[in-house]
């Protein structure tokens, strides 16, 4: 056999093999255009149907309204937190790691007023001469792989505030009195009942806050949600 009939048994073979796949390719796209169609036949036949049509409509008016509803309450309470921390962005982290952990927001902010009346770079130092730094009057020795700098920073000082109050409040079975002492003077106080006066101004200006931001929201939404209400 020459290299001419060689070199057309190769072009024969590569045409069939060719003129397969091509057939192949082919009735592919036949069954998916097929498949296609039947789709489209049965979403216009469901959207044909009245019952189907009232469903959707209803469904899609209740989301659409829970959606507003929703948007437009945090939107006030945003603002409205952000007038009484002077800051936008403590509001906004304050709303989210509240969210995030579970936490009432009124019990946050109650907690962030009376630790630092919002002063996100407040550093005290203690009976022991230890930092107490930003929002949350943190330490640092509370955390492993934190610095000085990072509980200076607004998202990270609120974030590890409130992770830390949820993990006294899941410790103490949700008892908040004994969650925030631990908050305040750390685990070893609850173990000796070293509970002073101190501690106990401490709880009752959290809750006075508590109830005061809770009466002042309530009061700022009935106020202006009618606003933004539609006709």
């Amino acid at each position: 056999m020459n290299l001419v009939e060689r070199s057309s048994i190769r072009v024969k073979k590569y045409m069939i093999r060719h003129s397969f796949f091509q057939r192949l390719k082919l009735v592919i796209i036949c069954f998916l255009y097929l498949l296609l169609v039947v789709f489209l036949i049965n979403i216009e036949h469901r959207f044909k149907n009245p019952l189907f049509l009232g469903i959707l409509d209803t469904e899609i008016n209740q989301f659409s309204t829970r959606m507003y509803q929703l948007s437009i309450e945090d939107i006030l309470i945003h603002r409205y937190l952000s007038e009484k921390t002077n800051s936008s962005e403590i509001a906004a982290y304050l709303l989210k790691s509240a969210d995030q952990y579970d936490i009432d927001f009124h019990l946050l902010y109650a907690l962030m007023k009376v630790e630092s009346g919002f002063e996100k770079e407040k550093v005290v130092k203690d009976e022991n001469n230890v930092e107490q730094i930003g929002l949350f009057q943190l330490e640092v020795k509370q955390f492993s792989h934190i610095k000085k700098a990072d509980l200076l920073d607004i998202e990270t000082n609120i974030d590890l505030g409130a992770k830390l109050l949820k993990k006294y409040l899941v410790y103490n079975n949700e008892n908040l009195i004994v969650a925030l002492t631990s908050f305040r003077a750390g685990e070893r106080i609850i173990k000796q009942r070293k509970i002073g006066l101190d501690i106990i101004a401490y709880i009752r200006d959290i809750r006075t806050a508590k109830d005061e931001i809770e009466r002042e929201i309530a009061a700022y939404l009935t106020e202006n949600i009618d606003l933004f209400a539609t006709e």
